[in-house]
């Protein structure tokens, strides 16, 4: 059986210096990235009216900003070599209302 090369970054995605610093380091080892998938997500379980600020800002920070910044980080070098994928993937919840949620 060949030898699987296996590379697994850990980046806290609600914070920028973290995602740049994971695509810095993503970049070093694999060179351009011509696959980006955005499948980080968070959901509270409160209503709005329930949830506290602090929660509501992570919710955004993980489920929206996150695919921001890190598409950001890759697109250029994708543009560049006229070469890449991005997919983002996302809950029903962009289909249908789910309580709670």
């Amino acid at each position: 059986m060949p030898e699987a090369n296996i590379n697994a970054f850990s980046c806290d995605v609600t914070k920028v210096e973290a995602i740049k610093l994971g695509a810095q380091k993503a970049r070093s080892v694999f060179g351009d990235v011509t696959i980006l998938i955005n499948n980080a997500g968070v959901v509270s379980g409160k209503s709005l009216l329930d949830a506290n600020d602090q929660e509501m800002e992570h919710t955004m920070k993980v489920n929206t900003l996150a695919l921001l910044h890190t598409t950001r980080e890759f697109l250029p070098a994708m543009i560049r070599n006229k070469k890449g994928h991005i997919v983002t993937i996302a809950s029903l919840g962009g289909i249908i209302g789910i309580s709670g949620a």
